[in-house]
């Protein structure tokens, strides 16, 4: 039977590939994990020549592009030996493992958190697999065509001209990349995570911490790992940018809580809550006068947000959170544009804020004079 070229076979050679990638560092792919993963797009499992079909497959293309030079990858060694194929198949204890050979060398043109943010955006069930090894299978299936466009050089050199970005962005994103993918390969082998941190409120280094990480959130652009810290015992939240090392703990192991689910914790959630849970769902209303009313029709700053339109241009917004009190300091920075209208006690807390803030100005007029 002639190896297909449909899409359909396509996804699963990719998801085939992928979960080779994934399982080497654990000692490789079964044959049994490989039959799981193709019948998921397929729809019934492969007959084992089809495995080998597509194995064979697999090291053809990125052996044809090894050939010109259009892929930066070198071979590993293991044992003192090199290997001829990207995907080699080994024996070991009556069973058949599947491991992916490549690795690509540091000139790779793409950066290890854009790799690593593509990996997560793309293919969120394969968070685990190594940035350089999803760089080379994209490149594999999409980038080499890409590269061999006519022109593409001046296209870079024409983006670099036309389109400037700036802006306040995080600092030391390749190495919250690199934590990133450290916790990701804890949870999915369920070990702990031990490292030193930074409290950004005084800049201090605190202790040695360890952490049974439960999932990742992200806000804002700003990675955080969600976990039991296991000196105190409960649940606790950090920022990835503010860890300085970060080892996994290889002789340890925990579970995850029983139902626990980071959607169900912080899907309706306004910030990252830092205390074992961020309270009841309230509702929030804020009127915004009319200048600032087409801010938020054109942004959503929460998945609850809704809008009604008042008589005078001016609009109100709805949301219903969890966590509310994050809320203060995001309405600060509105000034006198907006207003609280409800909970009350979250239109106290907010003028509250504004008077200390106008507090610390009337001080410095004072010694000003």
């Amino acid at each position: 039977m002639p190896f297909e070229k449909s899409a359909n076979h396509t996804e699963a050679l990719l998801k085939v590939l992928l979960k080779i990638i994934e399982r080497t560092a654990a000692g490789g792919a079964t044959k049994r994990e490989l039959r799981e993963t193709y019948a998921e797009v397929k729809g019934s499992p492969p007959h084992d020549r089809t495995i080998s079909r597509i194995v064979t497959a697999i090291n053809e293309y990125i052996s044809r592009w090894e050939d010109d030079g259009s892929m930066i990858l070198q071979t590993s060694t293991v044992g003192g030996r090199g290997f001829n194929q990207a995907v080699e198949v080994r024996h070991q204890d009556k069973q058949t493992y599947y491991y992916f050979t490549r690795d690509l060398t540091e000139h790779t043109k793409t950066g290890f958190a854009q790799a690593a943010q593509a990996a997560l955006s793309l293919y969120p069930q394969k968070k685990q697999m190594t940035p350089e090894h999803f760089e080379a299978v994209k490149d594999a299936f999409s980038g080499s065509i890409l590269r061999r466009m006519t022109g593409w050089d001046s296209l870079e050199k024409d983006i670099e001209r036309f389109v400037h970005v700036s802006g306040y962005s995080r600092a030391k994103i390749q190495q919250v990349g690199q934590w990133t993918f450290k916790i990701l390969d804890a949870l999915r082998r369920s070990k702990r995570i031990e490292f030193d941190y930074v409290r950004l409120y005084d800049g201090t280094d605190s202790r040695q911490r360890q952490l049974e990480p439960y999932g990742l959130v992200c806000r804002q652009g700003t990675w955080y790992v969600v976990g039991r810290d296991v000196d105190k015992g409960e649940k606790r939240v950090f920022r990835i940018d503010q860890i300085v090392r970060l080892s996994v703990v290889e002789n340890s192991t925990y579970s995850v809580p029983a139902g626990f689910s980071m959607q169900e914790a912080y899907g309706n959630a306004w910030g990252v809550w830092t205390e074992a849970g961020a309270g009841q769902l309230e509702q929030v209303v804020i009127r915004v006068d009319a200048g600032m009313a087409a801010k938020f029709r054109t942004t959503r700053y929460h998945d609850s947000q809704q809008l009604v339109s008042n008589a005078d241009g001016s609009t109100e917004i709805l949301f219903n959170v969890t966590g509310v009190e994050e809320m203060v300091p995001w309405l600060i920075t509105w000034g006198k544009t907006i207003e609280v209208l409800q909970p009350d006690w979250l239109r106290g807390a907010v003028a509250a804020t504004a008077r200390d803030i106008a507090a610390v100005y009337d001080k410095a007029g004072e010694r000003e004079r």
